[in-house]
């Protein structure tokens, strides 16, 4: 279920609320027992490394 085009839970129904709160409480679960956090589904990622690289280059002559 992809949810990154709405802007509020309002548009929501009872079962998609229950089921982002049960992959939240899971990777809350998965983290608390030390595994790492990854990615949210449906979110692609970007690397720290990628973000800091991409900054660094705006307004340097190319």
């Amino acid at each position: 279920m992809d949810v990154s085009g709405l802007i509020g839970i309002e548009h929501l129904t009872d079962e998609e609320l229950d089921a982002i709160l049960k992959d939240v409480e899971a990777r809350g679960r998965a983290v608390h027992g030390g595994k790492p956090a990854g990615p949210i589904r449906g979110r692609p990622g970007k690397r720290v490394e990628d973000l800091e690289a991409a900054s660094s280059k705006v307004g340097k002559p190319a």
